[in-house]
């Protein structure tokens, strides 16, 4: 649908990241609204944490263009290629990802095409999430009609497969198969073809994911089974609150806690209505369990389709 070039800002000195609608698309009214509703969407969130910095919109022949922050870092679905990540990287990246997420739906901005390929990287290796392509923002005009799919066959969620209009659930079932992803190797539906893995979103039972990977803990059955939950409602109410599940299981078996690093979990005590966090583990206990771990977590994954800039 576009074409990214990179490009150097010769007045301000820096690279930059050109998306351009396609000549091909250019004559389509409703592509090209599509299109200026992406930038209009970014430039909503652009400077906040873990989204991709928009700098200029503007139309150039007839066709529209966004300039939008260079991301050295590639795509998660080039890092995907490579195989699945540790538990460590994968949950810091969900975190960001997630926080972007969260900031978009309280601006009432639905991404509805959230997938590796959209969640950029910059050169520290930290996430932002870019391409509103297809977002619906409050305010806007929606560009879809009742029963229009839009969104990655790997990463959609059921109730867009049935043709029902996305909201904030529905990032967050995406997010959900993206972590999936990222501990396993493999997407939880990946089949043959496009339709049959949409279907299977749709209506298939959700793989065992210690089954998939026995490295896992199995307290992680029980988050997926609500981050993927097939109604919406089922879901977790934010994409930050999925993510903490998700270290929280990690943190229930004691040997992961060794190399997970991040946010130490808070207890509640009896009887207080204050939280106190966790003492660290001291420094032989953590080199025991790291040790134990010889055996322990080994990972593998891959990708949709359409890199980042």
């Amino acid at each position: 649908m576009a074409e990214v070039y990179r490009a150097n800002d010769e007045l301000l000195e820096r690279d930059v990241a050109v998306k351009v609608l396609a000549d091909v698309f250019a004559e389509d009214v409703e592509i090209r609204q599509r299109f200026m509703r992406e930038a209009l969407a970014a430039a909503r969130l652009s400077g906040q944490p873990h989204v991709v910095t928009i700098y200029d919109v503007g139309e150039h022949d007839g066709r529209p263009f966004i300039v939008m922050a260079y991301m050295a870092g590639g795509s998660m679905e080039e890092r995907l290629r490579q195989g699945a990540q540790s538990p460590a990287q994968a949950l810091t990246w969900l975190e960001q990802a997630a926080a972007a997420l969260d900031t978009a739906h309280r601006e009432g901005i639905v991404h509805r095409d959230v997938k590796p390929g959209n969640l950029l990287l910059d050169g520290a290796d930290v996430v932002h999430v870019g391409d509103f392509g297809i977002a619906r923002a409050a305010g806007l005009v929606s560009l879809t009609t009742p029963g229009t799919v839009l969104g990655t066959a790997g990463y959609i969620s059921p109730e867009q497969a049935a043709g029902v209009s996305a909201g904030p659930a529905s990032d967050r079932y995406a997010l959900g198969v993206v972590a999936f992803e990222l501990l396993t190797g493999r997407r939880p539906f990946a089949a043959e073809t496009p339709t049959a893995e949409a279907l299977g979103h749709a209506h298939g039972r959700l793989p065992r994911i210690h089954e998939v990977n026995p490295a896992l803990p199995r307290p992680l059955d029980t988050v997926f089974d609500r981050a993927l939950a097939k109604a919406p409602d089922d879901r977790p109410a934010t994409c930050r609150e999925l993510v903490a599940a998700l270290r929280e299981a990690f943190w229930a078996t004691e040997a992961a806690t060794a190399v997970l690093p991040g946010p130490v979990p808070t207890v509640v005590e009896a009887g207080r209505g204050r939280r106190r966090s966790r003492l660290p583990y001291q420094a032989a206990t953590a080199a025991l369990a790291l040790a134990l771990l010889g055996v322990g977590i080994g990972i593998g994954v891959s990708r949709g389709d359409g890199g980042g800039p």
